[in-house]
């Protein structure tokens, strides 16, 4: 397989053409070797360039009812460049990435405007889970891919 290089954004990553495949791959780069993290189609990898260059083509907001047990408050998405999470309800909420939200664990959004940032700099794909005491309190969500 012979890949051929076609940008690197920083020190640690790099993007190449695999002529027999004709498929783009990813590629780590660590001082002593390189490990291709896989092959993508043209679609994803500009959905990958707009995420590693921080470019939001759509926004979505949402308001999830967050419940007394784990509850999904932003599905997984790969084309996910930033996500918000607004806490204007009367009680603290947990958040937990890639896995079921407990009470006291996680990220902790305090009652009456808690906030945190998905970022190019924290950037994560995987489904987003909430949690509060009492269950049926909103959560103010948003969405840019």
């Amino acid at each position: 397989m012979t890949l051929h290089n076609l940008s690197q954004l920083s020190n640690k990553l790099r993007f190449a053409f695999n002529d027999e495949t004709k498929q783009i791959h990813i590629v780590r780069v660590t001082p002593s070797d390189e490990e291709d993290l896989g092959a993508v189609e043209a679609p994803l990898l500009e959905s990958i360039l707009a995420a590693v260059q921080g470019v939001i083509t759509t926004q979505t907001s949402t308001g999830p009812e967050v419940g007394a047990t784990s509850t999904k408050v932003l599905a997984a998405n790969a084309a996910r460049v930033y996500a918000s999470f607004v806490n204007d309800s009367t009680e603290d909420f947990y958040l937990a990435f890639g896995a079921a939200a407990v009470m006291h664990t996680g990220v902790f959004l305090k009652a009456l405007g808690g906030s945190y940032e998905i970022t190019h700099a924290n950037l994560f794909f995987g489904a987003v889970n909430g949690i509060c005491a009492s269950g049926s309190k909103v959560l103010c969500v948003t969405e840019g891919v």
